[in-house]
């Protein structure tokens, strides 16, 4: 999601990975003018996190760097700001950590994150336990984190069994249908644990007296 820099690539694209994906301001901006949502959820992950020059003459930088973590904070509060733009509340989640045999897609496109750093559980607990907590700071109010990496690596470790199912992410990285349908009722049930107290749906009453 984030724009602009130069990654380090087997081919280095300038800008972003597909021109269509620098758009995303003016086009969500579109979204939430015309849906009005309430919610918004968003989570982002490994194609964030490749080694990058912001300038064409500077070095490889990435997470940690403080000129790295300020380019990616900076983007992400734009984006947070545009879905918000509207009064939604914005529910980030957090990404979950890859397994050992998560790697690059097969197509030429993800191929070419080869060597890039983007793959690295290091880099991802950076990015739930820096970013996202600066970003919500910026929003204030506006913003909630929803910990789906705790959820899908419980201890901060990997794990194929999902909801009871194993094997669950058979590449390290993607779920397999009937997990991510798990998934997304679990994430359903978070929101209301992460929303702020004017969110939350009012307790069901015990009992009833007479």
């Amino acid at each position: 999601m984030v724009r602009g820099g130069i990654r380090r690539l087997r081919k280095p694209i300038q800008g972003g990975y597909r021109r269509k994906c620098w758009r995303w301001e003016q086009e969500w901006g579109a979204e939430v003018e015309r849906f009005r949502p309430h919610a918004v959820v968003i989570t982002t992950g490994v194609w964030d996190l490749a080694d990058t020059r912001l300038t064409a003459d500077g070095e490889y930088l990435s997470t940690g760097d403080p000129a790295f973590d300020d380019w990616m904070v900076e983007e992400y509060v734009r984006a947070a700001r545009t879905l918000s733009a509207d009064g939604a509340q914005v529910f980030w989640a957090t990404y979950p950590c890859l397994g050992p045999q998560a790697k690059p897609g097969r197509d030429d496109g993800a191929r070419r994150f080869d060597g890039s750093g983007a793959f690295s559980n290091d880099r991802i607990r950076h990015l739930n336990e820096k970013i996202l907590l600066r970003v919500r700071e910026r929003l204030g109010g506006r913003m909630s984190i929803v910990p789906l990496y705790d959820q899908m690596c419980p201890g901060g470790e990997y794990t194929s069994k999902i909801g009871g199912v194993k094997n669950a992410r058979p590449d390290g990285l993607h779920l397999n249908v009937p997990e991510a349908r798990w998934a997304a009722e679990w994430m359903f049930d978070s929101l209301q644990e992460a929303a702020p107290p004017k969110w939350r749906r009012p307790s069901e009453p015990v009992g009833s007296s007479s």
